[in-house]
């Protein structure tokens, strides 16, 4: 859901184009999107945990290490997923794409 929202909220807020057009590489938006979505994630999961060990005395943190191991598998569960969602769902990203390749390597595919 992170990269889902993030490219949604650069589509509400009109920023979509301006993004595309920024000395910004794929791979350095596709960094930013995961650490904020590992954030957002973190932020999301912590206080219920919390809530969970007061209010009725489960605490998921007595897996230990597996708990790590899990949480690492959904989060790239959840990237991947998310990757492969958004540039099929929006179309322009590979307009903005054949844009930048024409710009920096001249090359019209």
């Amino acid at each position: 859901m992170g990269f889902a929202f993030s490219f949604i909220e650069e589509i509400w807020s009109r920023n979509l184009g301006h993004l595309y057009i920024t000395p910004l590489r794929p791979y350095e938006h596709v960094f930013a999107v995961a650490t904020m979505s590992l954030i957002r994630t973190l932020i999301g999961l912590f206080p219920p945990t919390l809530l969970a060990i007061v209010l009725y005395r489960y605490n998921i943190y007595d897996l230990g290490l597996p708990l790590l191991a899990f949480f690492a598998n959904l989060v790239v569960m959840g990237w991947s997923v998310g990757m492969l969602s958004a540039p099929l769902a929006l179309p322009p990203a590979h307009i903005f794409e054949g844009m930048r390749t024409v710009m920096f390597d001249h090359i019209f595919r």
